[in-house]
């Protein structure tokens, strides 16, 4: 498909409408957080007279620093009606990369959202939590979950799964950095046209050249 056709614009429309909503549910995130936050130092001044706000502002939520930094990472998705082609010198070898690639791989950085969502699932039926945390003064929190999956039977499964992950999403992302740009059909943006060049058609590797 054409980067400018219909069908791509429309999926990159719907990928936005996704990182919106990806970004909206951070939000409430972090305001959830900020809450319960503010409850356990209500239980901890129990019986002072502490009196506990339960409106978190924006304000509250935009001053951490890990808010906008997942920000940034969920927003990185490729727009809808932009697209363009960036080529790359390797010593005496040209790649030209699209920019549905480039925002495909740096997309991949999205999957460690899944594993807030694993770690709550685990974590979520234990009994009595927040009192063992108010009592202990230790957070449940990644490390903890971990400990929980690595143990038993289901550890080595575990292991097993997470392994195939990895491999599958690094091996996504070794190809789009190994297929160059000018292997997609007829290039039809202005930077394309540096596909005619001869270092864009012969890769030249320890001194042997090979076709491309």
């Amino acid at each position: 498909r054409e980067p400018a056709s219909a069908e791509v614009n429309g999926l990159k429309v719907v990928g936005s409408v996704l990182t919106l909503g990806i970004l909206v549910c951070l939000y409430y995130l972090y305001m959830l957080r900020c809450l319960m936050k503010r409850l356990l130092v209500h239980l901890r001044k129990l019986g002072s007279g502490h009196y506990v706000d339960t409106n978190v502002s924006p304000r509250h939520v935009f001053s951490q620093w890990k808010f906008w930094f997942e920000g940034l990472i969920c927003l990185c998705h490729s727009p809808p009606f932009c697209t363009f082609e960036i080529p790359l010198w390797n010593s005496n070898n040209l790649v030209v990369y699209r920019a549905e690639t480039m925002w495909s791989v740096l997309c991949c950085t999205r999957l460690y959202l899944m594993w807030p969502v694993v770690r709550d699932i685990i974590i979520r039926d234990l009994p009595k939590r927040q009192m063992i945390e108010y009592i202990s003064c230790v957070h449940i929190d990644s490390v903890f979950a971990l400990k929980i999956l690595l143990q038993g039977r289901l550890a080595f499964a575990i292991c097993v799964i997470g392994g195939i992950v990895i491999n599958c999403q690094a091996a996504y992302v070794f190809r789009c950095c190994e297929l160059t740009a000018c292997k997609f059909g007829n290039p039809t943006t202005a930077v394309s046209q540096e596909c005619h060049l001869h270092e864009a058609k012969y890769w030249s590797i320890g001194g042997r050249t090979e076709t491309e």
